[in-house]
């Protein structure tokens, strides 16, 4: 059986390709830790095909964390593990807070004259 289930965060931003067939495939590594060592880290290519390779294109970015599964597709001289599905575990690029907003207190003084 050749099934593949991963969880690891983005090395460097995906890589979308158009096929001579005219279909899209995204491409991308993940980095995955070593759950007995710290200092060990494995990267894995993965290619993604199918309708939502737009759509991923769009949403993925460095850094972010994702959970694959597929199957490995062995070539001569490498593997790649080819998805059609991937899950969102870390937010979005775009909702992520850069900064922490001050609380509001309840003043009655007014800072300034009118």
């Amino acid at each position: 059986m050749n099934h593949v289930n991963l969880i690891g965060r983005l090395t460097k931003e995906p890589n979308i390709k158009c096929k001579e067939n005219g279909n899209y495939v995204l491409y991308f590594d993940v980095a995955i830790d070593n759950q007995y060592s710290k200092s060990m880290v494995s990267y894995v290519p993965i290619e993604v095909n199918g309708k939502l390779v737009e759509k991923y294109a769009c949403e993925l970015f460095k850094g972010q964390l994702v959970a694959i599964e597929g199957y490995i597709k062995a070539y001569k001289n490498y593997f790649r593990v080819s998805t059609n599905y991937v899950r969102f575990l870390s937010k979005s690029n775009d909702t992520e807070l850069k900064y922490t907003p001050e609380p509001i207190t309840d003043d009655d003084e007014i800072p300034f004259e009118i």
